[in-house]
C-alpha cells in the first residue's frame, strides 16, 4: 500500500531434465513460509510502533521495561525515557513522598539488572545466529536490542542517582 518493500527472497534451481512446473512449485513452496515470516515481522513491527505512541503520555514508572520485542520499540522507549527524565523527574523529586521515591528507585534498579541480563542474552543469541547463518534481519534485531538495552541502562543510572540523592537529603 505504501510502496515499501516488504520481503525480498530468491532461489536458484537447475532445471536439468525435470519439468518447469515441478521445479517452480518446489521453489514457491520453499519461499512461501519465508515471505510469510517476513510479512509477519513487518506487521508486528508496525504494531510495536503503534504501542510506542503510548509512551508519549506515560509516566516515568510506566515507561520502565526490562525488555522489548523489537529494536524499533526499544529505541522509542529510550526516547520516551529521555523525555520523561527531563520533563517529569523534577516534579517527581519535588512532589513525591519518600516511600514513593524509594519504590521508584527499587523499580529502576531492578529494571537495570534485568536490562543487563537481557542485553547479554540478546548478544549471545546474535552470536549464535551469526554462527548458524541465520537471517541477517534477525541478527541485526538482536544486536540492536543489545545496544538499546545498554543505552537504557545509561539513561536510568542518573535518574536512580537523583532519586537516591533526594531520599538522602530528606533523611538529614
Amino acid at each position: 500500500k505504501t510502496g515499501q518493500e516488504m520481503s525480498v527472497r530468491s532461489r536458484e534451481k537447475a532445471w536439468g531434465m525435470t519439468g518447469y512446473p515441478e521445479v517452480f512449485a518446489t521453489m514457491m513452496g520453499e519461499l512461501k513460509p519465508e515471505v510469510a515470516a517476513d510479512l509477519q515481522k513487518r506487521v508486528t513491527q508496525q504494531k510495536a510502533l503503534a504501542a510506542a505512541a503510548a509512551f508519549q503520555s506515560a509516566s516515568l514508572a510506566d515507561i520502565l521495561a526490562p525488555s522489548d520485542e523489537f529494536v524499533v520499540l526499544a529505541r522509542e522507549r529510550n526516547r520516551a525515557l529521555i523525555a520523561a527524565k527531563n520533563q517529569q523527574l523534577p516534579k517527581i523529586l519535588r512532589d513525591s513522598k519518600t516511600e514513593e521515591l524509594s519504590a521508584l528507585v527499587t523499580k529502576i534498579e531492578q529494571t537495570i539488572l534485568d536490562l543487563d541480563h537481557e542485553s547479554e542474552v540478546a548478544k549471545d543469541r546474535a552470536q549464535r545466529a551469526t554462527e548458524a547463518g541465520t537471517d541477517p534481519w534477525q541478527i541485526e534485531e538482536l544486536r540492536g536490542l543489545t545496544i538499546s538495552y545498554r543505552e537504557r541502562i545509561e539513561l536510568l543510572k542518573p535518574v536512580a542517582a537523583a532519586l537516591r540523592e533526594e531520599i538522602a537529603n530528606r533523611s538529614r
